[in-house]
């Protein structure tokens, strides 16, 4: 996998630049915050103690937040998953307080590679259409990161804002 160039180290200001404005500055159009700055901290988080090991309607508002809709049948499925335990149990296999960042290769191929926890999760939120919720990469990617934030990456295609800055 290859960072995208805007995370580059000769590119950190330019980065720390479109977190500011995406952060903190309001739409010319709307005077609004994007509503994705509210993903992260939205009803305390996907990953507090009291919610870290279950998919709840608040983690499908959040991801709504990020221009994806979590399909109702999907929630309705995930919830059921919820009682038979399957996803509570990945989720509960799945560090909360791991970064990413802080993983060694070889760490980051445990924690998030083909038959750990985060896969199989991966897997299960991806079933096919036919067969289960029709939940595809990007908001699979946006569920999973909801949940873990710091450790579980968000892929998306990448857009150009109404301002002309590349969000991703």
């Amino acid at each position: 996998m290859e960072l995208p160039a805007i995370l580059k180290e000769e590119n950190v200001e330019a980065a720390a630049e479109l977190l500011r404005r995406y952060y903190l500055e309001p739409s010319r159009k709307t005077g609004l915050l994007s509503t994705g700055s509210y993903f992260d901290e939205w009803a305390n988080r996907g990953d507090n103690p009291q919610v870290r090991d279950r998919i709840t309607d608040s983690d499908a508002v959040a991801v709504s937040m990020l221009s994806v809709k979590v399909p109702a049948q999907a929630i309705i499925g995930l919830q059921e998953e919820l009682l038979a335990g399957k996803i509570q149990d990945l989720l509960a296999d799945i560090p909360t307080d791991v970064k990413m960042s802080d993983l060694t290769v070889a760490e980051a191929e445990a924690t998030l590679g083909e038959g750990s926890p985060s896969w199989l999760l991966w897997q299960e939120l991806r079933r096919t259409p036919k067969t289960r919720w029709d939940v595809g990469a990007t908001t699979a990617s946006k569920i999973m990161a909801r949940k873990r934030p710091h450790l579980i990456p968000i892929w998306d295609k990448v857009n150009w804002g109404s301002r002309g800055q590349r969000h991703l």
